[in-house]
């Protein structure tokens, strides 16, 4: 292989490894980036399921302001688009539905009801309280059976305290005896009642103002017998109304319940969400760590396989041709170098010397055989002069 192609193909290998690489990390960084966006955004539907929903529906249900409501309904809403963009998150957008559901109409019915919940039992003891009072000063006169009139009204008026603090604790729920006493004390109050209602009345009369327009004068009105009367319809309809507050309260605290478990649901779901997109984050990190080492294997081993490519086909014939020169300049010794590439460049470099070799080969060759012709003729040259220098001694010698 030449070593301008293996320049090349190292080359084009090492981009591609870059882009590659790059492209790794890239996509590595958009996918953990993307990861901890969708983790974010279940985390704040977390808080604000948990928070701002329960906070504007328990408002709801305590106020009745029907622009809660709406708030509420709001923010369900909003819930629901924000699951939309997560497909894995059926069960958690179909809760928040059954819940969208659950405020239409459970939780609309029961903020209808909120407010100060005792107020009609209030009112009604304190209407209870003020008739008596009537009654007693109705009572407070020197007549027969004002004493049995008084009597009656201070033991209803003693028994009233009492039967306000058991309301309260019922109310507030403190068990099922809470309200066998509160039975037995509306019964007792009822009984006093019942004994107040067989007595006559006073004759204590009021007389009403004349109408000039009136054809006959109006009769005058006894003073105690609209007290009396209140007072016995408030102990038959006092039963009714702690009845339908009780009522009231349980539909509320089941409102509540059902917001309680329905947000707790959505939580658990969303934990579900959270804990499956940290799940897949971990596991594109993995992932990318697999691609990164591959990567660094992939670059580690085209390193060893240039270093030894280069070492067997590039430096060892290098140390060849130096070899080969330093013999030539040292020894004079003309050896050729074996060419097993000879496309390559440094085959090509190697039948170039191999050819140089050569060819001062024939130079020497040619310079010896001319140097051998030279001695040859350089003999016989002195063959000639021995031979004229003996003749001319012989002739010296036949003259003398």
């Amino acid at each position: 292989m030449k070593v301008s192609l293996f320049s090349l193909l190292s080359s084009l290998l090492l981009i591609m490894l870059a882009l590659v690489l790059a492209g790794a990390f890239y996509l590595g960084d958009q996918r953990l980036q993307q990861g901890e966006q969708n983790r974010a955004g279940l985390e704040q539907l977390r808080r604000d399921a948990n928070i701002d929903l329960y906070r504007t529906i328990s408002a709801y249900l305590e106020q009745g302001d029907t622009s809660l409501l709406t708030t509420a309904e709001q923010q369900l809403q909003s819930m629901a688009e924000a699951l939309t963009s997560y497909p894995e998150a059926e069960s958690a957008k179909q809760t928040v539905q059954d819940l969208q559901r659950q405020l239409r109409h459970d939780f609309r019915a029961a903020g209808k009801l909120s407010g100060n919940s005792q107020q009609l039992l209030q009112h009604a003891e304190q209407e209870l309280a003020d008739q008596l009072r009537a009654l007693a000063r109705y009572a407070d006169i020197d007549r027969p059976l004002a004493d049995r009139y008084r009597t009656l009204v201070a033991e209803m008026l003693a028994a009233l305290p009492r039967l306000i603090h058991l309301r309260q604790g019922y109310i507030a729920g403190k068990g099922s005896s809470i309200k066998a006493s509160l039975d037995f004390q509306l019964a007792e109050l009822n009984k006093l009642a019942a004994e107040l209602k067989t007595l006559p009345l006073l004759g204590i009369y009021q007389q009403q103002e004349v109408d000039e327009f009136a054809l006959r004068k109006p009769k005058p009105i006894e003073v105690g017998e609209a007290p009396r009367r209140e007072v016995l319809s408030l102990l038959r309809r006092y039963p009714k109304e702690l009845d339908n507050t009780g009522n009231n309260l349980v539909l509320r605290s089941q409102a509540s319940a059902a917001l309680t478990a329905g947000l707790a649901t959505i939580e658990h779901q969303l934990d579900q969400l959270v804990e499956q997109h940290e799940s897949a984050r971990l596991a594109d990190y993995n992932q990318l760590a697999l691609l990164l080492i591959g990567l660094c294997a992939a670059l580690l081993l085209f390193a060893l396989l240039s270093y030894l490519f280069q070492r067997q086909l590039v430096v060892k014939r290098l140390h060849q041709l130096r070899n080969a020169f330093a013999q030539l300049l040292q020894d004079g010794q003309l050896a050729t170098l074996a060419v097993t590439h000879p496309n390559s460049e440094l085959g090509q470099i190697a039948t170039s010397f191999n050819g140089l070799i050569d060819q001062l080969q024939r130079q020497q060759q040619s310079r010896a055989e001319q140097l051998g012709h030279v001695s040859a003729a350089l003999e016989h040259m002195v063959e000639e002069v021995l031979d004229i220098q003996q003749h001319t001694q012989t002739t010296d010698n036949t003259m003398n």
